[in-house]
C-alpha cells in the first residue's frame, strides 16, 4: 500500500460492470476473500478520504448485492465497526493518560508531538466512522449480543465523541480572565 494515493483511490473503486454474481462461483471464493480483506485494510490503514469512500462502497455494495457470499462482505463491516469503535476508545483513554500526565509534568516536546499524533488518529477514526455511517445503519453493525442494547450501544459512541469534541472546544476556548 505504498504507493500514491491517486493510484489507490482507482484501484480499490468497484469496476463499472462489475457483476457481483461473479463472486459466487466456488473457484473465485478465496480469490473473494482476498479482495474483502484487501478492502478492509485500505481502509482501516489508508489515510486519505476518497480511498475510504471507495472501499466502504465496494463493501457496501457486496453486502447487498445479491449473490451467495454476500454475508462475508457484512461480517467485514461489522468487524470494520467494532474495531473502529475500539480504536476510538483506547485512543480517547490514551489522550486522557497523556492529558493526566502533562498537566503532573512540565510539558516536554516528546509529548506534544505524541499528543498529536493521538489527536491525528482519532480524527482519522472518526473520518472512517462518519464514511461508514454514510454508507450503512450503525444499528446494523452491531454485533449479535448488542443487539437488544444496540440504541444504548450507538447512544454511548455518540456520548463518547461529544465528550471528546467538548473537551477539544474547552482546550481551544481562550482564557478569559
Amino acid at each position: 500500500f505504498k504507493t500514491e494515493t491517486v493510484l489507490l483511490r482507482r484501484l480499490v473503486k468497484l469496476p463499472l460492470y462489475f457483476s457481483a454474481t461473479a463472486c459466487s462461483l466456488s473457484d473465485q471464493k478465496r480469490n473473494y476473500k482476498k479482495l474483502l480483506s484487501s478492502w478492509e485494510e485500505c481502509f482501516m490503514e489508508l489515510s486519505d478520504k476518497e480511498v475510504f469512500q471507495n472501499c466502504c462502497h465496494a463493501l457496501s455494495f457486496l453486502a447487498t448485492a445479491d449473490h451467495a457470499r454476500h454475508d462475508e462482505a457484512l461480517t467485514v463491516l461489522h468487524d470494520i465497526f467494532g474495531s473502529l469503535r475500539k480504536r476510538l476508545d483506547d485512543l480517547i483513554a490514551k489522550k486522557g493518560q497523556l492529558d493526566n500526565e502533562s498537566v503532573e509534568s512540565d510539558g516536554e516536546n516528546d509529548e506534544e508531538s505524541s499528543a498529536e499524533k493521538i489527536d491525528n488518529s482519532i480524527n482519522l477514526t472518526l473520518q472512517r466512522l462518519a464514511v461508514l455511517s454514510k454508507r450503512w445503519p450503525l444499528f446494523d453493525l452491531l454485533e449479535e449480543g448488542e443487539e437488544e442494547a444496540g440504541e444504548e450501544s450507538v447512544d454511548k459512541l455518540c456520548d463518547t465523541i461529544f465528550q471528546l469534541a467538548t473537551h477539544e472546544l474547552d482546550v481551544r476556548k481562550p482564557f478569559i480572565e
